[in-house]
């Protein structure tokens, strides 16, 4: 009899588990120094969402590949059929956009907290770079 992992492996799997397992050790770390120095920690916390990002494409693309459908191309002997049931479907359809807006909203904040502490071009007065 074949253990869970082995029953599940797939040649993506091992890249699929470390962005994973990062991005979810790293999120108290990363939100408890941001909170510390927003100023400071800014490229950390944009390098977490950028890896939190590429987890899910990473996450979405094996999905992908060991569905059954036509982009399948792993797992013919043993398909992820059990993310087309409910509640697994709702990983996809709803959790995976949702995180994936979530990482674009932090991203978008960082920008315009940094854009807002540098001076606008032009004739030396200080205004924000983007009219309100």
């Amino acid at each position: 009899m074949l253990s869970s992992t082995a029953a599940c492996w797939t040649p993506a799997r091992p890249f699929s588990r470390s962005p994973s397992r990062l991005t979810r050790i790293l999120a108290p770390v990363v939100a408890l120094a941001y909170a510390r120095g927003p100023r400071e920690n800014r490229d950390l916390v944009s390098a977490w969402n950028i890896v939190g990002i590429g987890d899910l494409v990473i996450a979405v693309s094996t999905g992908l590949l060991t569905s059954p459908s036509p982009l399948q191309r792993f797992a013919f002997d043993l398909p992820n059929e059990l993310i087309s049931a409910f509640p697994l479907v709702l990983i996809p359809t709803y959790l995976v956009p949702v995180s994936v807006l979530l990482h674009l909203a932090s991203l978008a904040k960082l920008h315009r907290t940094a854009g807002g502490t540098r001076q606008a071009p032009g004739n030396g007065k200080d205004r924000p770079p983007f009219p309100s």
